[in-house]
């Protein structure tokens, strides 16, 4: 029988930004990593990396694991090995360590996305009991297209959403709790479109820095128009495109693409509760 790999999550330093870097493509996102002033900014703090122990006694950096805690829920961003130490059994190691620091923090669940053709994390996720809740796309949309959309029949007002509106609004639109505050205290726009009679029927996170919209959630199609309006006069003066990710809502994404969006990449949104111990693999 082989060992049981041994691997250690040790804080981030900005040191360690050229492996984020290098391993990031190993996402296959089709986006460039974030610059290093980004990656200071906005990951360091919630990133680790995987340092495993060979049979030599020799540690080594292995990777780097990029997960938030929100109200109750462990959200796993990114999770990456080095191609040299994957299929020893490292990702599953330190996803279970990662467990037991969550629970530590109060959670009872985590989630994560996994590109439907991952297939060794797909098995790797549903071993640790986790289940796909829904498929999402990433999409590319330039401002010019966006601007062209058709706004919607109804009466509508943009806003930039208020703290205390967070708690309806990710209850309303199937966010997991803290996700608005925590993308507010990362530096965030928080937009909303309201209609006349206050209720909020959209909502997007917008990061002018990417420029990227995650999550990007409407009511209907048709109110992508005034939500992108929102978020356009935000974004940098220079930046032709804007990225936004649409999560379990195919009416939405038909109504982008045939505006002129482009599909960057699908992938599924798998979640569940976190293990006690270590599930018996299947």
């Amino acid at each position: 029988m082989l060992p049981r790999p041994t691997v250690r999550l040790i804080a981030c330093t900005e040191h360690d930004y050229p492996l984020f870097a290098e391993l990031f493509a190993h996402l296959e996102t089709g986006d460039e990593p974030p610059p290093r002033e980004r990656f200071i900014a906005d990951l360091l703090a919630e990133s680790r990396i995987l340092v495993a122990t060979g049979p030599d006694g020799q540690q080594q950096p292995a990777g780097y694991l990029y997960s938030q805690v929100l109200d109750g829920v462990g959200y796993v961003r990114q999770i990456v090995l080095v191609p040299a130490q994957r299929g020893r059994g490292l990702a599953r190691a330190a996803l279970l360590l990662l467990a037991g620091e969550l629970r530590a923090a109060g959670c009872t669940r985590w989630c994560l996305n996994v590109r439907p053709d991952n297939t060794p994390a797909v098995a790797l996720y549903t071993s640790l009991g986790m289940r796909r809740e829904y498929g999402s796309v990433a999409l590319r949309l330039a401002w010019s297209a966006a601007a062209a959309l058709p706004p919607p029949a109804e009466p509508h007002q943009s806003e930039l959403l208020a703290p205390m509106h967070d708690a309806a609004v990710e209850a309303g639109f199937g966010l997991l709790p803290g996700q608005l505050a925590g993308a507010r205290a990362a530096g965030r726009v928080l937009c909303a479109v309201r209609d006349e009679g206050g209720a909020a029927v959209a909502v997007a996170v917008f990061d002018p820095h990417f420029p990227g919209a995650f999550p990007f959630r409407a009511r209907r199609p048709a109110l992508a128009q005034p939500l992108l309006a929102a978020l356009r006069s935000h974004a940098r003066p220079g930046d032709p495109e804007v990225h936004l990710v649409v999560e379990g809502d195919d009416p939405l994404a038909e109504h982008l693409l045939g505006a002129g969006a482009v599909v960057k990449l699908r992938f599924d949104h798998y979640g569940g509760a976190l293990p006690a111990t270590e599930p018996v693999a299947p």
